[in-house]
Order: C-alpha cells, then sequence, then structure tokens
C-alpha cells in the first residue's frame, strides 16, 4: 500500500493522481496499463511518485479503496426477504438496474470496474483477487438463497453456477463496452436478468 507520505499531499494533488491513474486503468486494464504512463500524465518525476507509491499496484490497489464508496449502498443492502423464485428474480435485476446506474453515471468509472469484474481478475496473480473473492462470496449466498426459494437450478455444483454467472456478466459487459447502440440502465439491466434467467433459472424438467 502507499507510503503514510501520501498524507502530505494536498487533497487536489491526491485527486489529479487518482483521476489520470482511473483513466489509464478504465482504457488499459491492469496488466496492459503503464506506470511510466500515469507518472508523464500526472506531470511527476518517478523519483517523486515513488515516494509516494510503491509500485503501479500500490498506485492500483489505493485506487480501488477510493473508488470502493460508490458500491458501498449496493454493498450494504440488505436483501428482503424472498419465498419464491419470481421474487428472486426481481431481485436479480433490482441489483443489476443500481449497478448499471453507477457504471453509465461514471463512463471512466464504469469502464475501470467492467476491466476489473472479468475472470482475469479472479487468479491469485490479480491484485484485485481479494476484492473479487469478497463478490464471490456475495455472489455464492445470494445464488444459495435463489436455490433455496426455487429461483436457481440445482442440477448443477455451485461452483460451476458460480463459472457460468462470472461468464454471462463478462460477456454481456463486453458486448455493451462495444455496442455503438448504448441501452439505458434499466434496458442494460433487464436484458442481463435475461440472460442469467434464461441460463441458471429452475425448470420443473430439473
Amino acid at each position: 500500500m502507499p507510503t503514510p507520505r501520501i498524507e502530505n499531499l494536498d487533497t487536489e494533488r491526491i485527486a489529479q493522481i487518482m483521476t489520470i491513474a482511473l483513466r489509464e486503468f478504465a482504457e488499459h486494464d491492469y496488466q496492459r496499463s503503464s506506470f511510466n504512463r500515469i507518472i508523464k500524465n500526472c506531470g511527476m518525476s518517478k523519483g517523486t511518485m515513488y515516494y509516494y507509491f510503491e509500485n503501479k499496484q500500490d498506485l492500483f490497489m489505493t485506487l480501488l479503496i477510493a473508488i470502493s464508496k460508490d458500491f458501498q449502498a449496493l454493498a450494504n443492502r440488505e436483501l428482503p426477504s424472498m419465498s419464491s423464485g419470481a421474487e428472486f428474480w426481481t431481485e436479480v435485476e433490482v441489483q443489476l438496474e443500481t449497478l448499471m446506474a453507477i457504471l453509465s453515471q461514471k463512463p471512466t468509472l464504469g469502464r475501470f470496474i467492467q476491466n476489473l469484474l472479468t475472470s482475469e481478475s479472479r487468479h491469485a496473480t490479480s491484485p484485485a483477487s481479494p476484492w473479487i473473492d469478497s463478490i464471490d462470496e456475495w455472489l455464492e449466498d445470494f445464488i444459495l438463497t435463489g436455490q433455496l426459494v426455487g429461483g436457481v437450478r440445482r442440477d448443477l455444483p455451485i461452483d460451476l453456477i458460480l463459472q457460468m454467472a462470472w461468464g454471462i456478466w463478462e460477456t454481456c459487459s463486453h458486448w455493451l463496452q462495444s455496442s455503438s447502440d448504448q441501452n439505458q440502465a434499466k434496458e442494460s439491466a433487464a436484458m442481463m436478468k435475461d440472460f442469467f434467467q434464461r441460463s441458471l433459472e429452475q425448470r420443473a424438467d430439473l
């Protein structure tokens, strides 16, 4: 993590560094981003940047912590009581709509998060893996709730269902980024929910 010396930077300078870093990671993702390019765009010398941040990973993790507040409301939202599969899938759409609204309101942040929420980030070597692990834990609990109320299929191992959920998210997210016909958050959420439901919903013949 960054050295305590970062506290000596004024708020405006920290905000500038975070904005430039966010843009770099959003445009190039973590693996293909350049710490040197961030330093150059910040107008800082390498020595000055390394004085505050040990390396690219330190800066990335600092940024990840800083932007997490945008998702606190979603992460801390208490799930409503659900007693049927229909109620579960309604909640899926609510969750997706809330997330897509955040991503659409802040396009650069949206690209950063979409680059982050990938199968690549789930690898142990990714600096984001602890953050992704916490999402996996939440998602597994959510899916198990869906199974209990008859909304999610029970014929497959939970690990496989998690992999399927990540695959659907990543495919839809990639398509939304590349599509010239950008949907509104509500429409995007409805489309994604439909893909999830068609693949993961409990059916009478299963």
